[in-house]
């Protein structure tokens, strides 16, 4: 596989002083209030345990730095086990306890399926981990958008320039699939292969297809789980194009012991931003004894969001306060409204390359 530009080795490079995380966004007003509670629904066991730990530590690392003596923040964990029915069990259970906000859940799937729950109780959610396409008048997302995931792809098809493309999806479409098919555009074949239930479900069928079609590049857009399945199948029917995955391919390189299978592979990632974010990366080192990783940032701002629109709803409700915020994080300046959210977020071009995710600049 050819890489055009120059290659850049992550997560290196000299971390500035530690400078304040909170003062800009501090408000004045004083709150007669014992503490802010805040939900936090995330996959702690299960598929989606990576991203979901990541995201409690950015959690945690936020409700450290912004508890004050006079107000606490207090965090009421749930885990719903990558399940959308543990994630409505963990907000019926939340809801009990007087909660302010939500963080979570994880994936895409338990966010829509407590939605429903979250607009009854009049509870606010904040997603800090998975992409969606669509906003809601009690769903803030400062999450990496779809339009930040396809940059890096667009870069992509540029540099490899593929005539053929075949799009391997999970049943509930992703949301980065309209624009990835824009991206591709209409000079090139594309097709797109929904998983009926699973990969293993759907094996036969789409060992048939990738024979049938014989497509220069293969577009994963699939969950860490289905990654491992992905590659054996890739690798049993002797594919020999390109392929490009959604983020969470580097959820199955963290934990893979057939790395050099992923070689060439390559997928967005906001290595870079996490790099320009100095502070925050001295923090969360000097806490958690390891860089930071996809979501933790936009989690630990999510605590910051919340944190500021309680300082400014002066006890009214603080998703009135959410839809017109102007908060700005370690990632960069937040405004909600119904439709979604507009964030500072930035993903790069990652490939594996001898076994390892560089970030290729074009």
């Amino acid at each position: 596989m050819a890489l055009n530009g120059q290659v850049l080795l992550l997560l290196m490079g000299v971390i500035l002083p530690m400078e304040s995380l909170r003062a800009e966004n501090e408000s004045p007003i004083q709150l007669q209030c014992s503490e802010i509670r805040i939900g936090v629904i995330q996959s702690l066991t299960g598929r989606d345990a990576e991203r979901g730990k990541e995201a409690l530590r950015g959690i945690e690392l936020a409700a450290e730095t912004l508890s004050t003596p006079e107000l606490p923040i207090r965090l009421l964990i749930e885990d719903d086990h990558s399940e959308s029915a543990g994630a409505r069990k963990a907000f019926n259970t939340l809801i009990l306890k007087k909660i302010t906000a939500v963080i979570g859940p994880t994936d895409r799937r338990s966010i829509k399926a407590i939605l429903p729950l979250a607009r009854k109780a009049q509870i606010p959610i904040l997603n800090s981990t998975a992409t969606l396409s669509e906003g809601d008048s009690y769903l803030f997302s400062n999450s990496l958008s779809s339009e930040h995931l396809t940059e890096p792809f667009s870069i992509y098809l540029l540099q490899m320039a593929p005539k053929s493309a075949l799009i391997v999806t999970e049943a509930l479409p992703d949301p980065l699939l309209p624009a990835y098919r824009a991206a591709l555009g209409k000079d090139r074949q594309v097709e797109e292969f929904p998983l009926q239930t699973s990969l293993k479900g759907s094996e036969r069928a789409l060992s048939k297809k990738l024979k049938a079609m014989k497509p220069d590049l293969v577009v994963l857009l699939l969950g860490a789980a289905e990654m491992k399945e992905s590659f054996q199948l890739l690798s049993k029917v002797g594919f020999r194009g390109s392929i490009f995955s959604s983020p969470e391919l580097f959820d199955y390189w963290k934990v893979s012991s057939n790395r050099s299978e992923m070689n060439g592979s390559c997928f967005p990632y906001p290595f870079e931003q996490l790099r320009e974010e100095e502070a925050f990366v001295k923090r969360f080192r000097a806490r958690y004894e390891t860089e930071p990783l996809m979501g933790a940032d936009s989690s630990y701002d999510a605590v910051g969001i919340i944190h500021h629109s309680f300082l400014r709803s002066v006890g009214g409700p603080v998703a009135e306060e959410l839809r017109s915020t102007d908060y700005i994080g370690v990632v960069g300046q937040y405004r909600f409204t119904e439709e979604g959210s507009l964030t500072k977020g930035r993903a790069s071009l990652t490939c594996i390359v001898k076994k390892t995710p560089l970030v290729i600049r074009k």
